[in-house]
């Protein structure tokens, strides 16, 4: 059980941290949803016919480049990663962004880039390299996820989180127990 000593609580304190996963390849993307449609096409009634026995599906060959295609959006999506601020930073955040009415808090549209900005811990860029990415990389819908996962890095609450999928795969192991440990060595199970 943690300590309910106020230095031990503080000491251990972490700001929440939020992630986000980018792929910034709008070409590779751009061709797997060609090839997706052609797959589609393909795969559909009356989408391809063989004219003897000896023809072989160009189906088979188009998801296979599918799949290698994916692996290649994979390797180029990068991981950001946003730490909450301080609630003194936050607050002169909103401040300097103040709405254009006064029923909103901040200006979206100004305040957007900044907290990004300020919260972005990972991958650390340089003012210039941060500017390029979210004038010149990012499209509109990117831009407005990112804001989210600096946004929820900085309002939503820290609980306990939950896998259901761990949760699942513990139960199963369990039901299933003469399966070895993982790590364990094939002798230890026989």
């Amino acid at each position: 059980m943690p300590s309910t000593d106020a230095k031990t609580i503080l000491k251990n304190a972490r700001r929440r941290e939020t992630t986000y996963r980018l792929c910034l390849r709008g070409d590779l993307i751009a061709e797997h949803e060609a090839l997706e449609a052609e797959l589609a096409r393909l795969t559909s009634q009356g989408g391809w016919t063989a004219s003897s026995l000896s023809d072989v599906s160009p189906v088979v060959e188009l998801a296979a480049k599918i799949e290698a295609l994916q692996a290649e959006l994979r390797e180029q999506t990068v991981t950001l990663r946003f730490r909450a601020l301080r609630r003194v930073d936050w607050e002169a955040l909103v401040a300097a962004h103040p709405g254009k009415t006064e029923d909103e808090k901040f200006d979206v549209e100004s305040f957007a880039a900044p907290l990004v900005a300020a919260c972005l811990v990972d991958p650390e860029l340089s003012p210039a390299e941060f500017d390029d990415l979210w004038d010149d990389a990012l499209n509109h819908e990117q831009r407005d996820e990112v804001f989210g996962a600096a946004w929820a890095a900085n309002t939503e609450a820290t609980a306990v989180p939950f896998s259901e999928r761990a949760s699942v795969v513990t139960r199963w192991r369990e039901q299933n127990s003469r399966l070895p440990e993982p790590g364990a060595s094939p002798e230890a199970s026989s």
